[in-house]
């Protein structure tokens, strides 16, 4: 049996890297029965060489050379169709051949039985079904034949009917096993298929819900902030803390919503632009560096300074993913250093594998049950201890990106944590020269302090537009708004504003829309505005998608007005790279 299924798995990984996916079952079945019936062939060979019937040894090793021949075909040419087609008629062939004649011992009809079973497992219910009802009638005609020709061999009506009755029964049983299936697989189909809508449904249900949750909850943040309790007497500043506190509370609740949604990944990238893979990852790396500096150290080893053609945005996607596997894992907020270093191979190719290996001196990946989990390398890992899951390292994000960049994610390795591959496309001279130096464009902005800042805040909501306003009142010099994307265009192309405050869920256009255009108006000119996304949006994967729109960061609500004061004036004052 284990020789069996050796077989099957180097069939099935030959197959695998010439045939389509859809294909692949026909083909593992075509290649398996040519194996089986070539061997067969020899056998009854060499029995016919040793009963002296040295016409059906010819046969039958003729028909074993055209059998191999389109095996081999098979793989070479990936016809997959022409192939079955072909194992089918040399069957009918070799299996007719051996009814006629009889074989070496006179019970070569025995053989015929097996072809139902090639029929319907090759060509699947319906014309399989068809291929063995015409043997069968094939069959037929050879008895009557029989009777007639003594050159064929003759079957009495015995016989006849026992062959006949055992062959219809074999082909009825087969049928109603396979169409028996079918249906249940088509069940499977239709339950995983409401399955997915129900998760659809849950996950859209929970962005809605947080939405219309954080968007009421922020004002509620934002106005204890500028009360002055100053003015209450001892009873009302009691009351006044209570809202905070029971604030903070509700707070704490609607960012438990974000762990129970997942996010999806396009099955294509994007886009295929020139860009610079340094400036890309580097870019990335230094914003999770500067908001978590006090438990992350990234060393980022990248001597690769060349373009390429490609996604950025996929490319920052999966090192976001990374990094925030890694603080999310860390539940002891331990320092946590990381180093990534980077090879090429195939340097002189258009199309060059990058290698990336990460590496950490304090922390290691430990496997249990197929799922990999981030520890501290001085503690014994317990995946039964209560806090296991929030060690729990998920890859599936960052294996899909990998996969469409034509890479491979290696979990096993001994050397480090971690490595993974990309295969990227150079750009070429000229191509590449004109996006680096857009890229160095999109990378400058204007250097202002805070209070000389002009901002276009985005926001439909006239009461959000009215708590940010007062919010951000004294701290900058000038704030316009916008009450939709398309609004917020048509003031970005008649003035230069410092910062933008996007909101994402609007009328007319979105926010994830208007950053895209926003970006997309920029990339021919010497300009770029930074934006930060304030959005009621915080399921898993928001965050990814505002800064795969072109964004500059992400706030959700409720926030402090303090945290979006330190994201906009780093924003303005940070130097460029």
């Amino acid at each position: 049996m284990k020789l069996l299924i050796g077989l099957i798995d180097k069939i099935r990984s030959k197959a695998g890297k010439k045939v389509a996916p859809e294909d692949l079952i026909t083909t593992i079945l075509v290649a398996f029965s040519s194996l089986f019936l070539v061997a067969f062939l020899f056998i009854y060979l060499i029995l016919g060489v040793v009963a002296q019937n040295y016409i059906l040894s010819v046969v039958l090793g003729l028909a074993a050379i055209l059998v191999y021949i389109n095996y081999w075909y098979l793989f070479k040419k990936a016809n997959v169709e022409f192939a079955s087609n072909v194992f089918i008629a040399l069957t009918i062939s070799i299996l007719g051949y051996l009814f006629v004649s009889g074989g070496t011992s006179q019970t070569g009809f025995l053989w015929s039985f097996m072809f139902p079973l090639l029929a319907v497992s090759i060509k699947g219910l319906n014309r399989g079904g068809y291929l063995s009802l015409s043997y069968l009638a094939i069959i037929i005609v050879l008895i009557i034949a029989g009777n007639y020709l003594t050159a064929l061999k003759s079957y009495d009506l015995q016989i006849s009917l026992r062959i006949i009755g055992t062959y219809l029964s074999i082909h009825l049983m087969l049928f109603i096993y396979e169409y028996l299936k079918r249906i249940h697989s088509e069940r499977l189909k239709n339950e995983i298929e409401q399955n997915s809508q129900a998760l659809k449904k849950k996950d859209d249900f929970l962005s809605q819900l947080s939405h219309q949750i954080r968007t009421p909850l922020n004002n509620i943040t934002l106005i204890n902030t500028m009360v002055n309790q100053t003015r209450f007497d001892p009873e009302q500043r009691d009351l006044f803390e209570t809202i905070i506190a029971s604030t903070n509370n509700l707070v704490n609740v609607v960012n438990n919503i974000v762990k129970v949604s997942s996010v999806d990944v396009d099955d294509k990238l994007a886009s295929k632009v020139s860009f610079n893979l340094h400036s890309t990852i580097d870019n990335t790396l230094r914003l999770f560096e500067n908001q978590h500096k006090d438990i992350l150290k990234i060393h980022f080893d990248n001597s690769i300074k060349d373009d390429f053609i490609g996604d950025p945005v996929r490319i920052k996607q999966l090192f976001l993913t990374f990094i925030e596997n890694f603080i999310k894992t860390n539940i002891n907020d331990e320092k946590l250093e990381l180093n990534i270093k980077v090879d090429i191979s195939k340097k002189d190719s258009l199309k060059p594998v990058i290698y990336f290996k990460v590496y950490s001196p304090s922390f290691k990946m430990v496997e249990f049950n197929s799922d990999y989990y981030f520890t501290s390398i001085l503690t014994q890992f317990d995946p039964n201890a209560a806090d296991s899951l929030k060690m729990l390292y998920d890859f599936s994000i960052a294996k899909r990106i990998i996969e469409l960049h034509n890479g491979e994610l290696e979990l096993n390795r001994s050397d480090c944590l971690f490595g993974f591959s990309l295969v990227l496309s150079k750009a070429q001279d000229k191509v590449a020269a004109v996006e680096q130096e857009k890229t160095g464009l999109i990378q400058s902005h204007i250097a202002t302090t805070l209070t000389e800042a002009n901002i276009l805040l985005v926001e439909d909501n006239s009461i959000n537009q009215k708590i940010v306003l007062l919010s951000l009142k004294g701290k900058v010099k000038n704030i316009d708004l916008a009450s939709n994307g398309k609004e917020a265009l048509d003031k970005f192309g008649t003035t230069r504003y410092d910062l933008i405050l996007m909101d994402i869920q609007m009328p007319v256009m979105n926010g994830i829309v208007a950053t895209k255009k926003i970006r997309e108006l920029e990339a021919s000119t010497n300009l770029h505005t930074p934006i930060i996304a304030i959005t009621a949006n915080a399921l898993s994967g928001d965050k990814e998608a505002c800064i795969a729109a072109g964004m500059n960061d992400y706030i959700s609500k409720p926030f402090q007005v303090e945290v979006l004061l330190k994201k906009m004036e780093k924003l303005l004052t940070e130097e460029v790279n």
